[in-house]
């Protein structure tokens, strides 16, 4: 086992969590990382744009961001979320999800009211080559909209199949 930092390189392509986490030292081959300021409105999820780490909001749709293709079969895993502040009020959350061509994959977690953060070490799903790999910010929980986010940081691993 090792232990792996997140670090704050270039144009936020890795990010700094603060936070260190072990893994194996086989897990993670390539970090894909963004920088969002979700939006706060229950009625609409936001997507981060994995390709140039530019956040597009939408109402319910991926339509306008660019995704990350794989070029080749891959497992992604250790989803890691960071944030400056909690949803807010009880029972608010965000739900992070890493789609694979629009479909919610089983690498997802939950910033909960009164954490920063989340993770998910366990889950590893598999993606095809070619397949589309967009992140989404779902706010859609809890009896009113997040308190506002400020810096959210979403990493996640990828290595070949």
């Amino acid at each position: 086992m090792r232990e792996v930092k997140f670090l704050l390189l270039g144009a936020c392509m890795f990010l700094l969590l603060g936070i260190t986490q072990t893994v194996p030292a086989m897990e993670c081959t390539q970090i894909v990382a963004g920088f969002v300021n979700p939006t706060h409105a229950r009625a609409t999820d936001d997507f981060l744009n994995l390709v140039d780490n530019a956040m597009v909001s939408t109402a319910s749709t991926q339509a306008d961001v660019d995704e990350f293709t794989v070029p080749v079969d891959v497992v992604i895993s250790n989803l890691a979320v960071s944030d400056v502040t909690d949803p807010g009020t009880a029972g608010d959350t965000w739900d992070i999800y890493v789609l694979d061509d629009g479909v919610k994959t089983a690498l997802t977690c939950e910033v909960a009211n009164g954490e920063t953060t989340c993770f998910n070490l366990s889950q590893h799903p598999f993606v095809l080559a070619n397949s589309d790999l967009v992140v989404m910010i779902d706010s859609g929980e809890g009896d009113s909209d997040p308190a506002p986010s400020g810096n959210m940081r979403i990493s996640f691993c990828i290595r070949p199949y």
